[in-house]
């Protein structure tokens, strides 16, 4: 179903702040980047049991949740991690989107 693949994006995304949290520590103050990044992947999991119901609200709120940062430091975008989660959270809004219009072609939205 694309609600899946809408949930293996956000375990993408999840794993990829837990990851991003463990490489902080070894920078100076990396304590905190570890808790920030596990905060965010609980989150992105949190999402992720949204998504059946609401997959382009969860996919919608793990976009700004990753843009935000990138507000402050625009620089950061470059890096290949960040492609790849910027292509995966895309590619979730395009499904999700799609998942809507089929739900509300079958009559099924709620």
């Amino acid at each position: 179903m694309l609600f899946e693949s809408v949930r293996k994006i956000l375990v993408f995304v999840a794993v990829a702040y837990a990851v991003g949290g463990f490489l902080a520590l070894a920078q100076p103050h990396g304590t905190i980047g570890l808790v920030v990044g596990l905060v965010l992947a609980a989150i992105n999991l949190g999402l992720w049991a949204v998504a059946p119901r609401a997959p382009l609200g969860a996919m919608i709120t793990a976009t700004v949740l990753f843009a935000l940062p990138l507000l402050l430091n625009p620089a950061a975008l470059i890096s290949i991690v960040n492609i790849a989660i910027i292509i995966g959270l895309v590619r979730g809004l395009m499904l999700a989107n799609r998942l809507r219009k089929v739900r509300a072609r079958l009559g099924l939205d709620s």
